[in-house]
Order: C-alpha cells, then sequence, then structure tokens
C-alpha cells in the first residue's frame, strides 16, 4: 500500500493551517488578554473563556482521535469511505 499521497496531503494542510493566522493577520485563540478593537472585559470572565475554549478544543481533538483511530471504517469500498468522512464532518459540525 502507498501512503506518499496522505502523508503529502497531511504535509501541505500542515503547511497552509500553520500559516493561516498570518494571511488573515488575527489570532485564531481565545486569549486571555484583550485586543485591538474588543471591549473591555473583567480578568476573570477573559480567563473563564480561555479556559473553556480550550476545554472544547481537547473534547474535538479527543472526539476526532477516537473516529480516526478506532477503525470505525475499512477502506475497502466507496461507501466506507463516505460513511467515515460523514462522521468526520459530523465531529467538526459540532
Amino acid at each position: 500500500m502507498n501512503l506518499s499521497a496522505p502523508v503529502w496531503f497531511l504535509i501541505v494542510l500542515a503547511i497552509l493551517t500553520a500559516n493561516l493566522p498570518f494571511f488573515v493577520e488575527r489570532p485564531f485563540l481565545a486569549l486571555p488578554w484583550e485586543q485591538k478593537g474588543e471591549m473591555p472585559l473583567p480578568a476573570w470572565r477573559r480567563w473563564l473563556e480561555s479556559i473553556l475554549f480550550f476545554a472544547l478544543l481537547a473534547a474535538l481533538c479527543r472526539g476526532t482521535f477516537d473516529l480516526i483511530g478506532g477503525a470505525l471504517f475499512a477502506a475497502s469500498d466507496a461507501g466506507s469511505v463516505v460513511l467515515f468522512l460523514i462522521g468526520l464532518i459530523g465531529v467538526f459540525a459540532v
């Protein structure tokens, strides 16, 4: 089985997503300090938002890992690949 295409896809995807914040000139994180143009909020609320954001991000990563690592599909036919992609899109939609 040749894995060069999926490996190159992941490399290109990693490069694109790593550079995306520089293209849009905005961080993609819930930071505990004020950004330019944001209204001031209490410090406790900023920290709570940051903790909730990272908890949701960790839950999304865990769900994706369980979906991919759980061997829910066997890529022997196109139908199982489509079902896997539907499940993956469902995880990211949540």
